[in-house]
């Protein structure tokens, strides 16, 4: 039986390939689940810096398994399916690993959800970008309502939402839906070298940076900002940041 996402674990940054070429990587519930999975493996594996996502074929994922829909009986039948995709995408989010999507092709829908769940975006300039629910008579049921218009602001999101056209990674940049555009050759080096920069400075901030731009973004500022005098008053009692001072102080780079 074909994996459905291969994981190469060979490093400390970890890539997750999507592997169902032939279907343009639908996502599926088995899908979600051994995403979910291998997030939660790297989680708990300390040597484990970076998660890298990435579709097998050409492209990144085409969102929600078609052929799964046609099945569902009924409204709340549904809800069940998105759940699935919630889920996976919540346990990307919410990790303390940070997660690159690295985009080579198609990312549509709960394709797209995906990548809106990782916390930096590159693609290649192949790439394409959608949510096209509406011309099904639906929408995005896995935060593409909600995390797409908090990254690009109301107004792309209300034209791509409710048109359910795609746009191209040129314009995706510029609308501040990706981080970073390079040619296909170029992707996974262009993923790759961030990762290296990811794992040049703490986890631990970088979990707790995490923690707070989720968590902070649901609260108002005075509440949020004493969110954020606890979580750094816990990240001075440790380790890296007495490493971290040191390196300083000795002129060397900190060994995290």
């Amino acid at each position: 039986m074909t994996e459905l996402i291969t994981c190469d674990m060979s490093t400390s940054t970890w890539v997750l390939t999507l592997n169902r070429p032939d279907q343009l990587n639908a996502i599926d519930p088995e899908t979600c689940a051994r995403l979910a999975e291998i997030v939660g493996a790297a989680d708990a594996d300390p040597s484990a810096r970076v998660l890298l996502i990435t579709g097998a074929g050409r492209a990144f994922s085409a969102g929600a398994d078609i052929s799964v829909l046609e099945t569902l009986a009924d409204g709340p039948d549904f809800g069940r399916f998105v759940t699935h995709l919630t889920d996976a995408y919540r346990v990307i989010e919410t990790a303390r690993t940070p997660s690159i999507a690295a985009i080579n092709g198609a990312a549509l829908g709960g394709g797209l959800e995906l990548a809106l769940a990782c916390d930096f975006r590159i693609a290649s300039t192949t790439a394409s970008f959608g949510l096209p629910e509406i011309r099904l008579g639906l929408l995005p049921g896995a935060g593409g309502t909600q995390r797409f218009p908090r990254l690009v602001g109301a107004s792309v999101a209300r034209r791509m939402l409710f048109t359910g056209l795609a746009i191209k990674s040129a314009e995706a940049l510029e609308v501040g839906l990706v981080d970073q555009v390079v040619a296909p050759e170029d992707l996974m080096t262009a993923a790759q070298a961030l990762a290296s920069s990811l794992k040049e400075v703490s986890a631990d901030a970088i979990a707790a940076g995490k923690r707070l731009l989720n968590e902070g973004a649901a609260l108002d500022l005075a509440a949020a900002i004493e969110l954020e005098r606890e979580v750094v008053s816990e990240l001075f009692e440790g380790p890296d940041r007495v490493e971290g001072i040191a390196a300083f102080r000795e002129r060397r780079p900190p060994r995290f």
